[in-house]
């Protein structure tokens, strides 16, 4: 590492420094955010072109675990709870528009050059509407 000539001095020679310093941890928010609130991995990694943090991965855990943006973007979704089905649901099956009701309504007349007259015909499916009479 001494030798290799594409490394600044910085990165050949880290600062070393311990997790329980309040500059450490400050130092590491600032690469925290300006890792724009990545992972454990890349922060560290990010934080290691400068510093060297004796025990910094715990400290990565436990900064990141109190970070709140990362903790409203990691959170998991919550579980929906069903309720039970009622009794009209679990019933025998019946395929669609085995019970139907039939609406006639008209006329309704148009004007243009002549009147006519117009029927509509609406026909509902009652299935769903008889299971919740039972």
């Amino acid at each position: 590492m001494q030798k290799a000539l594409v490394f600044s001095w910085d990165n050949k020679h880290p600062m070393i420094l311990t997790k329980h310093h309040h500059v450490s941890q400050l130092i590491f928010r600032h690469y925290h955010e300006f890792a724009a609130h990545s992972g454990r991995e890349q922060t560290l990694c990010e934080l290691r072109t400068m510093f060297w943090i004796i025990g910094g991965r715990s400290l990565v855990k436990k900064t990141i675990m109190n970070c709140i943006r990362c903790r409203r973007m990691n959170v998991k979704p919550m579980e929906q709870f069903m309720q039970s089905l009622p009794e009209a649901r679990l019933d025998e099956y019946h395929p669609p528009f085995t019970f139907t009701g039939v609406d006639l309504f008209g006329p309704l007349t148009e004007w243009g050059r002549g009147t006519t007259k117009r029927w509509g015909c609406l026909f509902t499916c009652l299935q769903r509407v008889l299971s919740t009479w039972k």
